[in-house]
């Protein structure tokens, strides 16, 4: 009896010491002691690493910075009134094709309907063919054009002999027609317009009455600046003793274009 006694006096110191050492320890949030001293490890001090930069070798600056040639761009001379025998040779064999282009129904700005108009370039022959390039920078200009035609239209032909020495006499009507192309001397393929007498040529209805003589034709173009500035000319003639074509522009473009 007394044994066992001992042995709950034991256990009741025992439980007095957790409470003590790590129960109430833990509650109020304090270190837990339990009387086993712990060592105490010092803290390492840090090395401090020297760094030595790598130095470049210092490259000198030019004395004098380069400097960038620009082109010079040599003016195209303006127009200074003379008159320009545009060149013509044979047709060959090219071909054109037209294409539809934006038109005008009025005068730019800077042009006064009635005012005088000067001859810039002229083309005269006998024969169709194909003009040289020729530049024209204008706003607005006009071609006039003049038709020389053959007065004779009836083609005769004999036919077999008939009686009394009389041949029978074949006879066809033929018309004179002239053609001309004006075109993207850049791209010939590109037609600016195809213009053509209007009313055909007939020099007898002329001649019966010079009020019925419609030359010279007159055509319009107002092509504006920045749009096609070199042109050929593409004729093609039937039955034409000569032609004349001029292209005229505005007399307050000189000096300007």
């Amino acid at each position: 009896m007394a044994r066992r006694d001992a042995l709950f006096v034991v256990a009741a110191l025992v439980i007095v010491l957790m409470v003590g050492l790590v129960v109430k320890p833990i509650a109020t949030g304090q270190p837990v002691g339990l009387g086993v001293p712990i060592p105490f490890l010092p803290t390492p001090t840090p090395t401090p690493t020297t760094f030595q930069p790598t130095l470049l070798p210092r490259t000198s600056l030019p004395t004098t910075l380069p400097t960038t040639t620009v082109p010079t761009t040599t003016p195209v001379p303006t127009w200074g009134g003379q008159v320009t025998s545009v060149g013509f040779g044979p047709p060959g064999n090219a071909t054109t094709t037209p294409v539809p282009t934006g038109t005008f129904t009025h005068f730019p700005d800077d042009v006064d309907e009635k005012q005088k108009l000067l001859t810039y370039a002229t083309i005269s022959a006998k024969q169709g063919g194909v003009s040289s390039p020729v530049r024209i920078p204008f706003p607005y200009w006009e071609i006039h054009y003049t038709v020389e035609p053959q007065e004779k239209t009836v083609i005769e032909e004999p036919g077999a002999p008939r009686t009394q020495s009389v041949s029978e006499v074949k006879g066809s009507q033929v018309f004179p027609y002239f053609y001309l192309d004006v075109v993207d001397a850049n791209d010939p393929t590109h037609v600016i317009r195809s213009i053509t007498p209007p009313g055909g040529l007939d020099p007898k209805l002329w001649k019966a009455d010079p009020e019925n003589d419609p030359r010279p034709w007159v055509e319009k173009f107002y092509e504006g600046p920045g749009t096609v500035t070199e042109y050929q000319f593409v004729v093609s003639t039937y039955l034409i003793t000569g032609y004349t074509i001029e292209v005229k522009v505005p007399q307050q473009y000189l000096g300007k274009y």
